[in-house]
């Protein structure tokens, strides 16, 4: 009889290997004892008072994190509802709390090589709004962009002449505040100060003052506030 065998069976038994195997033994195979590690997080989810709150937290934030990879700074409570497509090589900042809600339409998010395009914090932007930037586009905190908006800061051909031959880019500036009114164009060059209300279906191409009411197309202004 070998030393083993002389063994007794607790001392046999007691090893960690052996310990091992038999909590694999007990808890059958390697995909029951995950299941049964899982059941113990659930478990914890269980018991809280809402248990599908923090799932549901995840899940904003891993669709938040998918929809939109490409863009080179997201800030903390971003939510994006529905579809947005963001494509371009340039660089796209997207700051604190902001709302992309792409239910009704998709959300088109685009920065062309070398170029900026940045949202502020509590930016919020419905559906079918089209943002292309090909060299600086900036939207201000707290402002809203109502459905069907687009932004450019680049005609991509001229009105007249050679139609081939693209015109140079200029900054695009929409301040802290500023609400834009569905299907509104916001053209080149254009400066929206802070607090301005923006008409539906408005063209705009020049500054609008703080505060003030614009609207039509050409635009014209409705309100300045007093001072």
């Amino acid at each position: 009889m070998n030393v083993l065998e002389q063994q007794s069976p607790d001392c046999r038994d007691n090893g960690p290997d052996a310990q091992t195997a038999r909590r694999m033994r007990g808890s059958g195979t390697l995909g029951d004892l995950l299941r049964t590690q899982m059941s113990g997080v659930v478990g914890i989810f269980m018991g809280m008072r809402n248990p599908a709150a923090p799932v549901a937290s995840v899940l904003r934030w891993i669709n938040t994190r998918f929809k939109t990879w490409r863009c080179d700074q997201i800030g903390f409570g971003v939510e994006v509802l529905g579809s947005i497509w963001v494509h371009g090589g340039g660089t796209i900042r997207i700051g604190n709390n902001v709302r992309l809600d792409g239910r009704i339409a998709p959300i088109e998010l685009h920065s062309a090589h070398h170029a900026m395009l940045e949202l502020g914090d509590d930016v919020c932007i419905y559906g079918g709004t089209s943002i292309e930037a090909v060299e600086s586009i900036q939207i201000g905190c707290r402002s809203v962009l109502k459905p069907f908006v687009k932004i450019i800061d680049n005609n991509f051909h001229p009105l007249r002449g050679d139609r081939n031959h693209r015109p140079p880019p200029a900054r695009v500036l929409i301040e802290d505040d500023v609400v834009i009114g569905d299907h509104a164009i916001i053209l080149p060059g254009a400066r929206v100060q802070s607090g301005a209300w923006i008409g539906a279906r408005s063209v705009i191409s020049h500054r609008v003052p703080s505060g003030a009411r614009v609207s039509g197309n050409p635009p014209r202004i409705l309100r300045i506030p007093q001072c």
